[in-house]
């Protein structure tokens, strides 16, 4: 007859056996912790820090190109809160300054705020905005000087140096009207700001759409994480990535 063994008992004087049961599952629970705080970060920064914006259209070239992916930090200008699955709470974040001349902003105004913008500003509330046969005129002052110095180099701006006819190969203004080439003399009222897109003959910007109000402006593009070439084949990644811009701070 086989006879039941008693259960086995730690011998005097020595240390209780371990259960390692507990140990099992500390390597699960400190991942799925990690995993969790990683996701409350990322929720938290896009909520209130920054946001990821593509380019799609020619309006700030050369200075932002189609197929250009950016990042914007929202805290400088008080941008409203934003959660993933909510366009906006409704809260708005206390600004820590204004937007300065010069500087590439990104706001919500036109198309009753259901697109985003990003234009550079050129205009401050008080000031004088003239376009005339093309020159940028701010307070009577030619503008792109005093943008060469804050961006450290030539102010990036793409003029139309001819006029062509539409059938013409190098006719690549779509949008072309007078009013872009002269606009103006224009004051730019209280608590707004005027915006221009660097693509100065081809950009729909606060010429034809009216200023910005500072409550509508959203954030200030820092940099370019990433950028394609919409034209080229996907599977040629020597010219389908442009390599040089990714890490470009936006000037």
């Amino acid at each position: 007859m086989t006879q039941a063994q008693p259960p086995t008992t730690s011998a005097p004087g020595a240390p209780p056996i371990a259960d390692d049961s507990a140990d099992r599952w500390q390597v699960p629970r400190r991942f799925l912790l990690a995993l969790i705080a990683s996701v409350v970060v990322a929720l938290l920064l896009r909520a209130f820090v920054l946001h990821a914006y593509q380019i799609p259209s020619a309006s700030m070239e050369d200075t932002l190109l189609v197929g250009d992916f950016l990042l914007a930090e929202r805290l400088s200008f008080g941008a409203n809160v934003e959660l993933p699955w909510a366009r906006s709470t409704g809260i708005r974040l206390p600004a820590l300054r204004t937007p300065r001349a010069g500087e590439v902003v990104v706001f919500r105004e036109w198309d009753n705020g259901e697109a985003e913008y990003i234009k550079r500003c050129v205009g401050l509330p008080g000031d004088t905005i003239e376009v005339v046969g093309g020159t940028l005129l701010v307070n009577n002052e030619p503008f792109d000087p005093l943008l060469a110095i804050m961006t450290g180099g030539g102010a990036r701006v793409k003029q139309l140096t001819r006029l062509a006819a539409p059938d013409d190969p190098h006719y690549a203004h779509r949008h072309f009207t007078d009013r872009l080439r002269n606009f103006g003399p224009h004051v730019v009222p209280p608590e707004h700001i005027f915006v221009i897109g660097d693509n100065r003959d081809n950009s729909e910007d606060s010429r034809m759409r009216g200023d910005v109000p500072l409550v509508a402006v959203r954030g200030r593009p820092v940099f370019i994480y990433w950028s394609v070439e919409p034209d080229a084949p996907w599977w040629n990644l020597a010219r389908r990535i442009r390599w040089e811009r990714i890490g470009t701070l936006v000037r």
